[in-house]
């Protein structure tokens, strides 16, 4: 298992604080933990963007309308819920994207 395989493996996430914060290339983010998921908010620089992972961290290329909206409305856009499942099943029909069984989604390899 490889150091990022680790460090997104459940058992992992069960052991992780609550709250940390991450500096990356001169960004300063909050990651939240919650439940089996991980939340990271983006403080500086503005704005403040939001990435909610799926709740099975080691998917973390997966996405789902409320989090396409949740990110779209951290930039400082109006997004409804329903638009945003018709952005997806967009995507879907182009063959970009691949529906999982569980309503979320996968960009196609």
């Amino acid at each position: 298992m490889s150091a990022s395989d680790e460090f997104f493996a459940d058992k992992w996430l069960l052991g992780a604080p609550s709250r940390s914060e991450l500096n990356l290339d001169g960004e300063v983010w909050d990651v939240l933990k919650h439940g089996t998921g991980i939340m990271f908010k983006r403080r500086e620089p503005e704005p403040n963007l939001v990435i909610d992972v799926h709740t099975e961290v080691e998917a973390a290329d997966r996405i789902d309308a409320w989090r396409l909206q949740q990110f779209v409305e951290s930039i400082g856009h109006s997004l409804e819920f329903e638009e945003a499942e018709a952005l997806l099943q967009r995507e879907l029909e182009t063959g970009m994207l691949i529906r999982r069984v569980d309503g979320s989604y996968v960009l196609k390899s």
